[in-house]
């Protein structure tokens, strides 16, 4: 099973017919009724009932029903964490400081969280030659450092 014969199932529930589940997943209905009937031939187990016009779920599809709304949303939530990640929105930001290198480091870091609510950061503190082999060795991924000229 995999999780495009999970939305395919959920949409049969929900519809209580194949045809009304095709219409909503612009499929048609043949082969929605083939990825049904494999389902229930790899679960070994009924997982709807005609029952006239419309579809009852069995005990067994009601099982299945309840983890593949669980697995389908874990899914979305991963595709969409996976994605903020990847285009900075999410994730973990480690900050190096030299305590003498920024001023104004407090009212910067209330502005980046405003504009990156998703993003958290742990600041390490070090000596600036130590700061700049962290962010070379990638330990930390940015650095305030103080620089000679600046020391004077």
């Amino acid at each position: 099973m995999d999780i495009r014969q999970l939305r395919y199932f959920i949409a049969i529930v929900e519809e209580r017919t194949v045809s009304g589940a095709a219409k909503r997943l612009h499929l048609s209905q043949p082969p929605l009724s083939q990825q049904l009937k494999a389902m229930e031939e790899e679960l070994g187990a009924a997982l709807v009932e005609r029952s006239g016009k419309y579809l009852e779920i069995t005990e067994a599809g009601r099982t299945l029903y309840t983890y593949a709304l669980q697995m389908v949303q874990l899914m979305e939530e991963a595709q969409t964490e996976v994605k903020e990640v990847g285009e900075g929105l999410n994730g973990k930001l480690t900050i190096g400081v030299n305590t003498f290198s920024v001023a104004g480091l407090t009212e910067t870091l209330h502005r980046f969280q405003r504009q990156y609510p998703k993003v958290t950061y742990k600041i390490q503190q070090n000596e600036s030659s130590q700061l700049c082999r962290l962010v070379r060795n990638r330990d930390i991924e940015l650095a305030f450092v103080r620089s000679a000229s600046s020391a004077r």
